[in-house]
């Protein structure tokens, strides 16, 4: 062989081993990227999982919290309700009688 084709076949070798070499390093990128997607993947999966968790507490929290709410508001109706019985009179006289008679007749 002539040195020029030595030169030439060297040349080419060269290319392939650097082409070798860029192969390496891209599929190592491509690896670490990979695992990357993966782990972000994962994180975002638990962060809605704690999320989905947390959210089910607080509606959990707010229908006791309204439950409570609920029943003082009720307590507070009815302890106004028996107030106001006890300040309610009836005159319990012939005329009045009569027409509460007439009333529940009439409606008959």
């Amino acid at each position: 062989m002539s040195n020029s084709q030595e030169d030439y076949l060297s040349i080419l070798k060269r290319i392939k081993e650097k082409e070798d070499q860029v192969q390496v390093e891209i599929e190592k990128h491509r690896q670490s990227i990979e695992k990357d997607i993966k782990n972000l993947q994962e994180e975002l999966e638990n962060v809605i999982s704690e999320t989905k968790i947390e959210g089910k507490k607080m509606v959990e929290e707010g229908v006791k919290q309204a439950k409570v709410e609920a029943s003082k508001e009720a307590k507070q109706i009815i302890a106004d309700a028996e107030e106001k019985s006890k300040s309610i009179s009836f005159n319990s006289n012939k005329q009045n009688m009569k027409n509460i008679i007439e009333i529940l007749l009439s409606k008959m």
